[in-house]
């Protein structure tokens, strides 16, 4: 009875629970107002939510994934399958008791410190009167007339709903985990006409060769995945007049893109792509080998033959080289060898990639990679004479029905005798026993001819030691000779291409090309030695090598930093005194030419892209790579643009190959101006990557304007000139909030208002006088892209920018006659300084 009693309390208990739930739900608001603050733990008995969609389709939640306690969410989360469609602050997560606050400025995220982690600003500044959540999941904030002035839909994380567009250019970027909704490694990027899926710059899957992305069968009626001009949609079309049925896509953490749908509250169905576990590009690690389980939806991993397992208890880890092998680097061909592949084995990446050579011989094929020092094996067609070279990072291997693909993966082994090596793929030893008759008959000969060779060889080298003995007593500097042989005989993994100077002559027809020259040397046009691509080769002279593997170690360093906005180092080559650096070529030259020069006038979405571009390729040097690396020399001349539309920063990490005498103008410029922040004026030390967002800063102005910041204006008369100063013009107009007149006026208004005082407002806050109140480029990538806030303009630690130009320069003239002859701006341009790099 007991017993009975107690279960019909557990029952009442239930439904009285039921129904308060119920009712807490229906009262979460379907709008919410300027004023509001809000925590996970004010809504806790809503699981963080505080804002339903009209039908309760969708909510807005302050909550935490896979329900761990350290990482909470803005999100939007569809009801009925509580999957999470949109994160505001993916990068940024907060605590159970950190604030989402909304005001008349838009909607913001605090952390514990009160400092703001994200934000809608600035294009909602002073206009926001509500935000509502809408049926098919769009986050909008509206202003007194109901017109969206910020909405989630352009701002996606992983998903995209039924009635969003994701444009051509943006894309859907996975989270790490169920629970961590950080940028992963995978994302879905739009380009014209298609959709690709990348894992670290590599397709493994697009919309145009997806056999099944027009049949993708929703409840409700047939669902299609769409591309057209204005980007990737998922279109409807219910033909029985039902209501239509709510659907997203989603990129979830291992890569693969999954199709939900739902008829009201009822069914649901996944479709994936691709299709199979093995079509990912990591779904066995590094180098593992994928095989699919017949009539399953999983796969088993295992090591191809001639490959160790990373860890022997977890299959899942990848697979190793042989034992004691080493990766390959830069070294003498001959002490290359290769592990063959099956013949079924294949490389996810080759069947959306063109062949890195075609029309060529597998023996050609082989040597390419050998010579490539960050070539890591290679594929080869027989039928059509393809070749793929394959380079870090490498994913994992699959079988495939191509039988006449043959793969080889590049290894140096430490057991390799000296007379082993590879010959036509196969491996060939080289029996000393065997042939110990002709050596035992050569011995004579050899013994004369190493006689009269070391005597020669003394010679040449006490010539040579001359020669150096003079170079070093000049230059300060160790032999270029010995850098040269360094570069072949050192172990430095991750060298790259290394040319002889016989490609570079030819590279270049003899030199006959030169496109420019400065502080570091000319730069001429050429043609690839590889592949035929045209390619800058910029000469350098005289440089100091610091240290037993000086260059070599800085140009590994600098070749080994892959990032879509920063120039590619190709290959170098040695001779001499003289180093060739060769260079992606870009198309349409240097921001320098193409701002100031009278030919072009970049657009104003051109200007935003170019500085967003910019913003990110000094931030991926400041923070992402293994060490941080100054560019020291940010300026439009250093800033290359490209067709179809591309931003690259060059010349970074060249600093540290200065020689002595280069290395002193760079610790001695006094009295100079241009796009040198204050600290290089006044001190030999607190150079730090502050330096780098100040002349950041100074460029952004100019793209702003499109004119250098220093002008001499002539007068009518002979002697008479005027300067002005633009970034004193700046802080006058910030001041007055007259943005727009700051405008380049050969744009003709044609700009858009917010994001020119955006613009202004992240210059000026780059040049503040106090490297501390600087931002850091990942902080200006963000403003940029309208992920945080953008700062405010200290106007106290601008003042300098009104008397910059004025202060004494007695320190440094020694001629007053070449005092009198300075402007009133003692401003030196960084073309003036160094010239293009």
């Amino acid at each position: 009875m007991e017993s009975s009693y107690s279960s019909l309390s557990y029952f009442v208990f239930l439904i009285l629970f039921s129904l308060v739930s119920i009712q807490v739900t229906c009262e979460l608001p379907t709008s919410i107002f300027p004023n509001f603050t809000g925590t996970n733990t004010q809504h806790i008995d809503n699981s963080g939510a505080f804002l339903i969609s009209s039908n309760g389709t969708y909510r807005a939640a302050i909550t935490n994934p896979a329900s761990q306690m350290t990482s909470f969410y803005l999100s939007v989360i569809h009801v009925a399958s509580n999957s999470i469609i949109w994160v505001a602050n993916r990068d940024s997560p907060i605590t159970h008791t950190n604030e989402v606050r909304l005001t008349v400025n838009g909607l913001s995220i605090f952390d514990s410190n009160r400092d703001l982690v994200w934000s809608t600003l600035p294009s909602t500044a002073g206009v926001v009167s509500r935000m509502q959540l809408m049926e098919n999941g769009n986050l909008v904030l509206l202003d007194k007339y109901d017109n969206f002035v910020w909405q989630s839909f352009d701002h996606p994380a992983n998903t995209i709903a039924v009635g969003q567009v994701l444009p051509v250019g943006m894309k859907l970027i996975s989270p790490i985990s169920d629970s961590n909704f950080s940028e992963g490694e995978y994302q879905l990027l739009v380009i014209e006409n298609d959709a690709v899926l990348q894992w670290k710059g590599q397709n493994y899957w697009t919309l145009s060769s997806s056999l099944s992305r027009e049949t993708m069968n929703y409840s409700g009626g047939n669902s299609y995945m769409r591309i057209n001009k204005s980007g990737l949609y998922i279109s409807n079309d219910s033909s029985n007049r039902m209501p239509p049925s709510v659907g997203f896509i989603t990129l979830d953490y291992s890569g693969q893109l999954k199709f939900l749908s739902f008829s009201g509250m009822e069914s649901q169905r996944f479709d994936v792509e691709p299709t199979g576990n093995c079509l990912l590009p990591f779904s066995c690690g590094h180098l593992g080998l994928c095989s699919d389980m017949v009539n399953t939806n999983s796969h088993a991993c295992s090591c191809s033959v001639g490959l160790d397992y990373s860890n022997s208890t977890d299959p899942l880890s990848g697979c190793l080289l042989p034992n004691g092998s080493k990766p390959p680097f830069c070294t003498t061909i001959s002490s290359v060898s290769y592990v063959k592949l099956d013949a079924s084995i294949q490389y996810f990446a080759n069947n959306f990639k063109p062949p890195s050579v075609s029309g060529i011989s597998q023996h050609v094929c082989q040597d390419r990679c050998s010579r490539d020092c960050s070539c890591m094996g290679f594929f080869y067609t027989n039928s059509s004479s393809k070749c793929y070279l394959l380079k870090e990072p490498l994913g994992s291997l699959t079988r495939g029905r191509n039988q006449n693909a043959l793969g080889y993966l590049k290894f140096v082994d430490n057991s390799l005798q000296p007379a082993e090596h590879e010959v036509g793929g196969k491996r060939k030893r080289v029996l000393l026993p065997t042939f110990a008759w002709f050596l035992l008959s050569s011995l004579a000969i050899l013994f004369v001819a190493a006689f009269f060779g070391l005597r020669y060889g003394y010679r040449r080298k006490l010539e040579q030691t001359k020669i150096v003995s003079h170079t070093s007593h000049k230059t300060g500097s160790l032999s270029a000779l010995a850098t040269e042989s360094l570069c072949v005989s050192a172990y430095i993994p991750g060298l790259p291409v290394r040319f002889s100077y016989n490609d570079i002559e030819t590279a270049t027809n003899n030199f006959n090309n030169q496109i420019g020259s400065g502080g570091f040397g000319v730069v001429y046009k050429g043609t690839s030695p590889l592949d035929n691509s045209e390619v800058a080769v910029k000469k350098i002279s005289s440089i100091a090598i610091e240290g037993k593997k000086g260059f070599c170690a800085e140009i590994t360093a600098i070749g080994l930093i892959h990032h879509v906005n920063l120039v590619k180092l190709r290959g170098f080559c040695t001779r001499g005194l003289d180093h060739f650096l060769v260079y992606e070529f870009m198309n349409r030259g240097s921001l320098d030419n193409l701002l100031f020069g009278t030919e072009t006038i970049l657009d104003w979405s051109e200007r935003v892209e170019i500085a967003l571009g910019t913003a990110r390729g000094l931030a991926y040097l400041h923070g992402d790579c293994e060490n941080k690396i100054l560019h020291l020399d940010v300026k439009p001349a250093n800033i290359l643009v490209g067709n179809p539309f591309q931003v690259k920063l060059a010349d970074f990490g060249l600093s540290k190959l200065l020689g002595p005498e280069q290395s002193k103008l760079f610790t001695t410029m006094r009295g100079t101006r241009g796009y040198l922040a204050p600290e290089w004026l006044t001190s030999n030390t607190g150079i730090s990557d502050k330096s780098d967002v100040y002349s950041f800063g100074m460029v952004l102005l100019e793209i702003i304007r499109g004119s250098r910041n220093c002008l001499v204006i002539k007068g009518k008369n002979i002697g008479e000139s005027t300067w002005t100063y633009f970034p004193k013009m700046a802080l006058e107009k910030y001041k007055h909030g007259l943005f727009t007149e700051l405008a380049d006026p050969r744009l003709e208004g044609r700009v858009k208002y917010e994001q020119v005082e955006m613009l202004v407002k992240i210059a000026l806050c780059c040049l503040h006088n106090d490297p501390w109140l600087r931002p850091s480029m990942v902080n200006v990538v963000r403003m940029i892209e309208g992920k945080m806030a953008v700062g405010v303009p200290q106007v106290n630690s601008l003042k300098f920018l009104n008397c910059y130009g004025r202060q004494s320069i007695d320190h440094n003239m020694t001629d007053s006659s070449a005092k009198d002859a300075m402007p009133p701006f003692s401003y030196l341009s960084s073309e003036q300084l160094s010239g293009p790099r």
